[in-house]
């Protein structure tokens, strides 16, 4: 995904094809940076049995604050378990608060005091349960099996802990004395339930929930399990039963909490007032009354079984996202709230709120559970855990341990680990998923991003994973903000190095950003970087070509994020590229990209949907992609698609309703590129491809998965620049095709080495007109080729300088031209079946990498066992390069 430009030259007619005109393009696009691994955090103090001092806030009798600009995310927190009894308030005593570290690297999600006083808790990102002992402030961890990453953690009647594990897709019970793991696999025909958390009923069975629509029960005893299908499909998360046995669990996605019949298993969705809320968990209180946290909303609600009601409290402060709810001996109501750092306790008597701040930034806290007398919550963005002490408490609670090392923080838009690369594998055909256990350290992008009503202004959240993949420390990481070039502007504000804010310095013309690391990044080590952005589109065509604009009622965003630039043996590659190539240089990455938008709005990105949320004006639709080296968007109002399905990958075409005919020519047109290339180089990897209309004037821009077409060329009836538009089309849609190879998966310095990607792409098309048409069809194109150099007099100017050193005229006649009649001459100094062989090669050996000019030159003298440096001081470089 990301942007592609195209220089077009003359059309031709094959002789004996009668049918053709082609046309040459050249293209754009690099793409995101990086991965990551895992890297210490500068210490955070810890907060030793401090008495907090709460900020009460009255609750006001307004209605329901609205959804949050940015919407949230996905997975789950397991809500725990059994009654605590109740103990007598403790009068005048001040709540205090302390953090315990645990293992740097151990992403503890949930939570749970055991009755012998210690607190178990699940290190989900290394596999592990932990066990803490508060006293000491020492940990014990227990491995739970390769592939383990628990989830929820409650202590069962029997005193032991369970955990529904995500990783291996079963319940797990570990023996508190013995430590013996007993593991209860979900059925075989359940598939990947993604479990989330658990809850035992007065009878002992132990019911639980999968986020990708599953819920079900496990009696303990005769080990016994059923799965249900949930009623509304994927988002149960949250799950409790009341003191009298029922249970009730909360579905994010769904925007319900659902009542299930112990003796059935059915369950029965019951909706809160606020369409769209994002009921993330649900907790009972002593008498039965569900109480639930709104994500989406910012709010608390309840309902009473009772009589069927409901109420909504919003919680204070701007935009609060309350992730956790518990409910406490006392009744009182406690919430995690993501915005404020901060733990939250209601008072439902007099409908107050108090706010606890959490001293450690980022804590993140995903799930709360207690005991008498105090409230515990696992920090999963900063290895701690958190309890604030709401009563004395028998024992000597020591002072927490000297600080630990921090680790990594949590992503905190999604509900995923960094490392957890599952939601790429349905976007990718089956040959070609094992990439996804490949490329260690490429980075890891989350996106959440608003448009407004108008789609001219956009606002976003934004956090990478990102490993130092090179030799040596980096002491600076730089984003490229390319909407500062592109006649409209990227603004940026909370920038975070793994949760410490930093201050980036910006340089040219605001397009590079610069964020300083300190220490420096070892090599193999990772950050995460936090920030937030906002967009504005011009109501025009910006950016080369016309790739960013909001015209004609279509929004084509080309890299409007902050992406990370390629650190190369130059150093970071930072700079303003020519108006006449592509814009971009990037490494293949990960992109999990939420976007929210007008309900009219049909969204068209890089990558696959994964999820979708509707209500009446606002959609949100979450797409993954990867690897992919950017990640672009489309919106418009006016488009029908049509599709078909290519070998693996389903292919759809996007128009204007009034040029459905031209979409269904795209395509015939696309479908036969496909084949070609499939055949000639290897399999197109993704189960997806897309081609859309947008007003970019270039004829054709490539991006990862998507490639724009000028609309124009979508009337079958009309000419574009003197030309029938169905020629010129054809042309046009196998150039960008034949990018998806040699741009896409195959990556390069697109400002550098603009041959590497546009030259091929060029060669490429005069092989998919031989597959159709026949040699006569190659043979038309070739002369569109020649025609093209002939601009500039066949001048002897090399292919393979960087686009600066071209002007206007000579970068389309020699890169678009020139270029690809060097790979045919290339290919007969190599034999045909040779170069054929050392093509595919070359495809396969630097798919998802970044190839340059001499690993070309050198992979190709490999195959030929011949000198190619005489050939290549002719055609590609200067005379003094070529050694």
């Amino acid at each position: 995904m990301q942007q592609g430009q195209t220089i077009w030259s003359t059309l031709f007619k094959p002789t004996g094809v009668g049918m053709l005109t082609a046309f040459l393009l050249g293209c754009a696009g690099p793409p995101p940076a990086a991965t990551p691994t895992a890297t210490p955090v500068p210490p955070t103090p810890i907060v030793q049995a401090v008495e907090v001092q709460p900020t009460p806030t009255p609750q006001n009798t307004l209605p329901p604050s609205p959804t949050p600009t940015l919407s949230p995310t996905q997975e789950a927190t397991p809500v725990p378990t059994t009654e605590p009894s109740p103990v007598p308030t403790v009068a005048a005593f001040e709540p205090t608060l302390q953090e315990y570290p645990v293992p740097s690297g151990s992403h503890p999600h949930d939570v749970a005091p055991a009755p012998d006083g210690a607190v178990w808790y699940t290190a989900q990102a290394s596999g592990e349960l932990g066990r803490l002992d508060p006293h000491t402030g020492e940990t014990r961890h227990i491995p739970l099996g390769q592939g383990s990453a628990p989830h929820g953690v409650i202590v069962g009647p029997d005193g032991a802990p369970w955990i529904t594990d995500s990783g291996l897709n079963a319940l797990v019970r570990v023996d508190p004395a013995t430590e013996e793991i007993q593991l209860f696999p979900l059925p075989a025909d359940t598939g990947y339930a993604n479990l989330n958390t658990a809850t035992f009923d007065n009878q002992g069975v132990l019911w639980f929930t999968g986020q990708s629509g599953f819920y079900g029960r496990l009696d303990p005893t005769s080990g016994e399990m059923r799965v249900f299908n949930a009623p509304r499909g994927r988002g149960p998360y949250g799950i409790d039963a009341t003191p009298d046995g029922d249970v009730y669990y909360a579905s994010l996605a769904g925007s319900h909490i659902a009542h299930i019949d112990l003796a059935t298993g059915a369950a029965t969705p019951l909706d809160p007032p606020t369409p769209g809320q994002g009921a993330r968990r649900v907790w009972s209180d002593s008498q039965g009354r569900l109480w639930v946290s709104e994500w989406q909303a910012g709010q608390v609600a309840r309902y009473d079984p009772a009589g069927g009601e409901w109420r909504e409290w919003p919680l204070p402060g701007e935009q609060p996202l309350p992730y956790a709810v518990y409910v406490d001996e006392q009744d009182m109501v406690w919430l995690s709230d993501f915005a404020a750092n901060a733990l939250v306790r209601f008072d439902p008597a007099t409908e107050t709120f108090e706010s606890f701040p959490i001293p450690s930034p980022t804590a993140n806290v995903r799930q709360i559970l207690g005991r008498p007398g105090e409230v515990w919550g696992a920090e999963s963005g900063t290895d701690k855990l958190v309890v604030i002490r709401t009563a004395a408490t028998t024992g000597d609670e020591s002072p927490a341990p000297a600080e630990e090392e921090g680790s990594l923080p949590d992503p905190s838009l999604f509900e995923i680990t960094w490392a957890d690369r599952s939601s790429f594998q349905a976007g990718l055909i089956p040959g070609e998923q094992a990439v996804l256990d490949d490329l260690p350290g490429a980075s890891v992008y989350h996106l959440d991003a608003q448009l407004s009503t108008d789609l001219v202004n956009l606002q976003g959240r934004e956090e990478v994973h990102y490993t130092n993949r090179e030799d040596e420390s980096l002491a600076e990481v730089h984003f490229r903000l390319f909407p500062n070039l592109a006649d409209g502007s990227a603004t940026i504000s909370g920038v975070k190095v793994n949760g410490l804010a930093v201050e980036p310095e910006y340089k040219l013309q605001q397009s590079a950003m610069r964020v300083p690391l300190s220490p420096p990044l070892p090599p193999g080590e990772s950050v995460v970087f936090q920030l937030e952005f906002a967009v504005q589109v011009p109501a025009e065509e910006g950016g080369n070509y016309g790739t960013f604009a909001f015209k004609d009622g279509v929004l084509a965003l080309a890299h409007f994020y902050p992406l990370i630039a390629v650190y190369d043996d130059e150093g970071w590659n930072v700079e303003i590229a020519p108006y006449i190539g592509d814009v971009i240089y990037a490494d293949a990455s990960f992109y999990l990209a939420r976007v929210t938008a007008p309900i009219s709005q049909t969204l068209i990105a890089s990558g696959s949907e994964i999820n979708r949320e509707q209500g009446d004006a606002q959609q949100t639709v979450t797409f993954a992609a990867g690897p992919v080296r950017d990640f672009y968007l489309v919106a418009s109002d006016r488009y029908t698609v049509t599709s078909r399905t290519v070998g693996e990958t389903i292919v759809n075409s996007y128009a204007p309703t009034e040029l459905v005919a031209g979409a269904e020519i795209a395509l015939d047109q696309a479908e036969a590129a496909l084949q070609s290339f499939n055949t000639r180089f290897g399999p197109y990897p993704f189960t997806e491809f897309d081609l859309v209309s947008t007003t970019n004037f270039a004829l054709g821009v490539e991006y990862p998965g998507i490639v724009a077409l000028l609309i124009d060329l979508y009337d079958p009836a009309g000419e574009v620049r003197g030309s029938a538009t169905t020629p010129l089309l054809e042309g046009v849609v196998a150039h960008e095709v034949a990018h998806q190879w040699f741009y896409s998966q195959v990556g390069n310095d697109q400002v550098d080495e603009p041959w590497l990607d546009e030259a091929l792409a060029q060669y490429a098309t005069i092989l998919y007109y031989q597959d159709v048409y026949g040699e006569a069809g190659a043979a038309g194109f070739r002369r569109s080729l020649e025609r093209r150099w002939q601009r500039v007099n066949r001048a002897d100017i090399p292919i393979g300088l960087p686009v600066a050193a071209y002007d206007e005229s000579s970068y389309g006649a020699i890169v678009y031209g020139r270029g690809p009649l060097f790979i045919e001459q290339l290919a007969a100094t190599m034999g045909q079946e040779t170069f054929a062989n050392f093509i595919r090669d070359y495809y396969r050996t630097n798919l998802w990498g970044i190839a340059t000019g001499d690993s070309f030159k050198q992979l190709a003298e490999q195959h030929c066992a011949c000198d190619l440096a005489p050939l290549f001081e002719e055609w590609v470089w200067e005379k003094e390069v070529v050694q």
